[in-house]
């Protein structure tokens, strides 16, 4: 899947759904490489679809950064007690 997908991927669910209810997963384990690299486009994916509702959408950046976190790390953190 190339970057405009889940790019539009992620802005769609983010309409279906509350920030609360969406989180950042990852099938890959064991070899750093492949780690490092989800964790970059883990990033960076998210990154694109906020910026994406910002410029069309009237969010501002803090209300981006609170998704962003929800998404990235708050939720897990709630959903496994953390």
């Amino acid at each position: 899947m190339g970057t405009a997908a889940r790019l539009l991927v992620i802005v769609q669910r983010g309409r279906l759904a509350p920030a609360t209810k969406l989180m950042y997963g990852s099938d890959v384990h064991s070899l750093p490489e492949p780690i490092a690299l989800s964790a970059k486009w883990g990033r960076a994916v998210p990154t694109e679809a906020l910026d994406w509702l910002i410029a069309r959408d009237g969010r501002s950046r803090d209300d981006a950064r609170d998704i962003a976190r929800r998404i990235l790390a708050d939720n897990a953190r709630a959903l496994y007690r953390l």
